[in-house]
């Protein structure tokens, strides 16, 4: 595929230029613009091809195209759409944009249609997502009424309708939530042009801002579409202290557990595989003993506007063992996972100069610590 040759001759052929004529404005001898045409090889620079858009009129919708077309080839569309996806990610935490504006769907209130007290059976199939998402508010509910709870997950956070009850859910107390999820052990890009361990890591990050959820992630390496798209049993999990939820990776199948027998198999198999898995994010306070964690040597420092009028600013800093999220006085560690290499190759092209500078990390951790943890009045 050649999507910049493909790109320019449907705007040549659309206006009808001579290629001679193109070529000496150019000052590029024929045999080599016809190369270009080819596909055989691209235009030197940006330069020349904001030059082929003078020539050709063509309007700021047109030259973007071209460009990006240029660009896509110059660095082969994995790279490019890494970098994308890298930029959209960081941009995602302006000041306009919030984790906590999330809708409380209708379904929230049909949560009052299901019985209260213990489920009479021993266990339950629950077919179709709509009825395993309303079973799993049920013992979200439950769990949370009891001060000391606790919840255990092990599914992809890319299943929206399941973390975005996670985020809005209500709870009666405070309780602890671990959560076990697989990640490719390359910066592999989806269909949509997307990394797939970026896109689950946006999932993760609104619960680390809940107050009422003590939140860990564990992870493990695994082809994640292979593991959790082809028949693979029940895979994804939902623990409670006293239920089990085990359900197919599409959510369209699930057995409710109640028996205790049952429920404690689950717990044993679960803690099992957190023992292998290792923490994806560590959260500690922002003080003056944690300060040597932020000494920058190597890292990487991206400063970004608040999610949250609530909050301070987010600082990511990307290392060789860490990138750590700084807001609200909390640091957040997140291990070197494939996902770090895509940020560091954003950072040092020049795309990211316009908006992102790795030069000026040190002077900006400064700032934000002293913004973060203000001298007290008596020193």
């Amino acid at each position: 595929m050649h999507p910049f040759s493909t790109c320019l001759n449907a705007l040549i052929k659309a206006r009808n230029v001579k290629i001679t004529a193109l070529s000496q404005y150019l000052n590029i001898d024929r045999s080599s613009f016809h190369q270009v045409l080819n596909g055989k090889r691209l235009p030197s620079s940006p330069d020349i091809v904001d030059s082929i858009a003078a020539y050709l009129s063509l309007c700021p919708e047109e030259h973007a195209a071209l460009k990006q077309a240029w660009t896509i080839e110059k660095v082969t569309p994995p790279v490019y759409y890494r970098r994308k996806h890298v930029r959209s990610f960081l941009e995602s935490y302006l000041p306009e944009a919030s984790f906590t504006n999330l809708p409380l769907w209708n379904m929230m209130q049909d949560f009052s249609g299901l019985p209260d007290g213990r489920f009479p059976e021993s266990h339950r199939l629950l077919n179709g997502r709509r009825e395993v998402l309303l079973y799993l508010g049920r013992i979200l509910r439950e769990e949370t009424a009891h001060p000391q709870g606790r919840i255990a997950l092990r599914f992809q956070p890319d299943q929206k309708p399941f973390m975005d009850l996670l985020r809005v859910f209500p709870a009666v107390y405070p309780f602890r939530m671990d959560h076990i999820i697989c990640l490719n052990q390359t910066d592999e890009i989806d269909t949509n042009r997307k990394m797939i361990n970026l896109s689950l890591l946006s999932e993760i990050l609104p619960l680390y801002q809940k107050q009422d959820i003590t939140y860990r992630t564990f992870y493990h390496y695994d082809d994640s579409h292979s593991h959790f798209s082809m028949f693979n049993g029940m895979p994804c999990l939902f623990l409670t202290s006293s239920c089990a939820i085990s359900a197919r990776a599409d959510f369209q199948n699930a057995l409710l557990y109640t028996d205790k027998d049952c429920v404690r198999i689950f717990w044993d198999l679960f803690r099992k595989c957190r023992q292998i898995s290792p923490q994806l994010i560590h959260a500690y306070p922002v003080c003056e003993i944690n300060r040597p964690l932020l000494e920058p040597m190597e890292e990487i420092y991206i400063p970004v506007s608040p999610v949250n009028p609530l909050h301070r600013n987010l600082l990511i800093c990307i290392s060789e063992q860490k990138m750590a999220l700084i807001y609200n006085r909390i640091i957040h560690l997140i291990q070197e996972v494939s996902i770090l290499s895509a940020f560091r190759d954003f950072l040092t092209c020049e795309e990211a100069n316009d908006i992102y500078t790795s030069k000026n990390g040190k002077e900006f951790l400064n700032g934000l610590w002293r913004e973060l943890c203000p001298p007290s009045p008596n020193s």
